[in-house]
């Protein structure tokens, strides 16, 4: 009986190591192709394009036009699709990005 509890003590334990390791993947947005962006490759596209709205923002402003938002995802896809070799950072620069 106290076998069964240490491998199933140990089982989890396992478990647990694994989970924690995935959680500290480190992604670098720069390097993300569109083709990588339009087919979820590396993540939820939209986990790419809400870091990007962040990334791109203006300072201090912590409003999100929710439809401005969603039609500039709409953007940045379909640019991605008609060119999956760029960067989906350099798209989202060239459709996006104020000019200053």
């Amino acid at each position: 009986m106290i076998g069964l509890k240490r491998v199933l003590a140990g089982v989890a334990f396992a478990g647990l190591g694994g989970a924690l390791a995935q959680a500290q993947t480190s992604i670098d947005l720069a390097k993300i192709t569109c083709e990588q962006y339009i087919l979820h490759k590396v993540t939820d596209p939209r986990n790419i394009i809400i870091w990007l709205s962040g990334y791109y923002s203006n300072r201090g402003d912590t409003v999100i036009h929710v439809q401005e938002f969603e039609e500039n995802a709409k953007k940045v896809t379909e640019f991605c699709r008609a060119n999956l070799k760029v960067p989906v950072m350099e798209a989202f620069q060239k459709l996006l990005k104020p000019v200053q």
